[in-house]
């Protein structure tokens, strides 16, 4: 998975918000793209239990919305919420989940996975305000 550019791009109200793209949730302050990689925990020197950078990370509440690679992650409180148990809308032909949909905490959210590869998200907080990415392998700013 390649950070830095080349996995999402973040809107929020219609306006592209590089900060959220390659980013740790819960720390749009801190580096993204490929500083956001540093900040893992995964035994290089950084934070133990500390979220991952996903391609895209979407909300400025305690929900979160993200796409990592090409698949949706809820987060409420940086605990992840089992969307497959909860929230699949539509199942593919073999099973696999391709789209969901719901709300929780008052935020409203919908993912769609398609082309094996592409994600598309979208997260309503409360207020209105309304954000949405795109997400996959080979896609992103650094492509255009």
């Amino acid at each position: 998975m390649a950070y830095g550019n080349y996995g999402a791009i973040v809107k929020r109200n219609g306006e592209r918000v590089e900060s959220m793209e390659d980013q740790v949730p819960y720390s749009e302050d801190g580096p993204s793209g490929y500083g956001a990689m540093f900040l893992r925990g995964d035994g290089f020197g950084r934070p133990a239990g500390s979220l991952g950078p996903h391609h895209a990370v979407m909300g400025s509440g305690p929900v979160r919305f993200c796409g990592y690679k090409c698949w949706p992650v809820l987060l409420v409180n940086g605990e992840s919420v089992d969307l497959e148990e909860r929230f699949v809308q539509q199942r593919d032909s073999d099973g696999s989940p391709i789209e969901w949909a719901g709300e929780i905490e008052g935020f409203r959210f919908y993912a769609v996975h398609y082309d094996n590869n592409m994600l598309d998200i979208e997260l309503t907080e409360p207020d209105g305000t309304a954000w949405c990415a795109k997400c996959g392998y080979g896609y992103g700013a650094g492509f255009e």
